[in-house]
């Protein structure tokens, strides 16, 4: 299994403190986070690509696919903020190759808490070279 998750969390983690120091990131879905600003960054799946397998059936290459939330409960301003964060998170993704295949708010029981979530694909290779789908 090619696994880039450890790095791609870290450049994401990176990207955040730099600009939110007081920001949660997390590399787990939380829905209840106790900081005013969070983000998680999950890979929700990894398969490998079967049309560049090797007759050994080698993976040579995997088809790799990250969730991203993003969390704001400023008092005011929180839609404004969470896409801000998650204009961050999107240009350091983007920017490694992925590609977002969507953008939404999501509802909260919360309703003093702001949501967005995105998702992004990529193919990976073995050499852990990053290609947009």
């Amino acid at each position: 299994m090619i696994d880039i998750e450890s790095q791609i969390f870290t450049k994401v983690y990176d990207a955040v403190k730099a600009v939110y120091p007081d920001c949660d990131v997390k590399s787990e879905l939380d829905l209840e986070p106790t900081a005013a600003r969070a983000v998680m960054i999950e890979e929700i799946g990894n398969a490998s690509n079967q049309q560049t397998a090797s007759s050994t059936e080698m993976e040579n290459h995997a088809i790799i696919d990250y969730e991203v939330n993003v969390f704001s409960s400023k008092a005011s301003g929180r839609k404004t903020e969470a896409k801000a964060i998650l204009a961050l998170v999107d240009g350091v993704l983007l920017g490694l190759n992925f590609q977002r295949l969507s953008t939404m708010p999501a509802s909260l029981s919360n309703s003093t808490r702001y949501r967005l979530v995105s998702r992004y694909t990529a193919v990976v290779s073995k050499n852990e070279t990053i290609y947009r789908r």
